[in-house]
């Protein structure tokens, strides 16, 4: 099981069946994963905002709706989560933006998340 983020849970990665199972964290909506990259592939595995990465939740079981060909169990992944607590969630209607906008602030974050998941990895 690999880390997610700091002490707040763990992930496994089973690259065949195309699933992150969380541990450690509840994850009752799918809106409180943020984009998820396959770090060692550099690919972006999950993002809400891209047709075709998308998936869907169950039980705290992330089955992804992109293609994980290439991919290995132990490739490292960089797993953002909205626990409620240390992350603001971005309300597209209160902030009257558009989605080329939304796109560009998740972009960004996962830039800022993917920085500080490579300082702990490293």
């Amino acid at each position: 099981m690999a880390q997610i983020g700091v002490d707040i849970g763990s992930y496994e990665f089973n690259a065949i069946a195309k699933t992150i199972t969380f541990t450690g964290v509840t994850i009752t909506d799918i809106t409180q994963i943020k984009p998820i990259v396959n770090g060692t592939k550099g690919v972006v595995i999950f993002n809400p905002a891209v047709l075709g990465l998308f998936g869907t939740l169950s039980n705290n079981v992330l089955t992804l709706e992109s293609g994980t060909a290439g991919q290995e169990d132990t490739d490292k992944l960089y797993i953002c989560v909205n626990d409620g607590i240390n992350q603001t969630e971005i309300n597209q209607k209160e902030l009257n933006i558009n989605n080329k906008e939304l796109l560009t602030l998740i972009f960004e974050e996962l830039q800022q998340q993917t920085k500080l998941l490579k300082k702990i990895y490293q």
